[in-house]
């Protein structure tokens, strides 16, 4: 996109308009796959392209469309969605304390 190649070390991609414009290329995980797109890429790159609407404004189009009420209830914000009853607090399990600095490194440790 920035004129920086880009191999999907993968056999799918969720871009699959990056692989459509020439932005991206699925290599998929064989090592000498990976070297031979790796080289041609880097002795020949693609030149800096971009998709259409990516233009790092997609946040400010999706606000647009949803304070303008195309979506969900028309006009509607998340800040009209207070709840009118108050919400009784639940009180929180009480969990036991660790026995040990072994119970401790245990759940430390993953």
């Amino acid at each position: 996109m920035l004129g920086v190649p880009c191999l999907t070390l993968r056999t799918t991609t969720e871009r699959a308009v990056t692989v459509a414009e020439g932005t991206n290329e699925i290599v998929g995980t064989e090592p000498a796959r990976i070297v031979e797109a790796a080289c041609r890429v880097l002795d020949d790159p693609p030149s800096p392209r971009r998709p259409a609407l990516w233009d790092g404004r997609a946040g400010a189009r999706i606000a647009e469309i949803l304070l303008a009420g195309g979506y969900g209830h028309p006009g509607r914000r998340p800040t009209d969605l207070v709840p009118t009853d108050p919400v009784p607090e639940v009180p929180a399990p009480a969990l036991p304390a660790p026995a040990g600095r072994d119970a401790v490194s245990r759940w430390a440790v993953s």
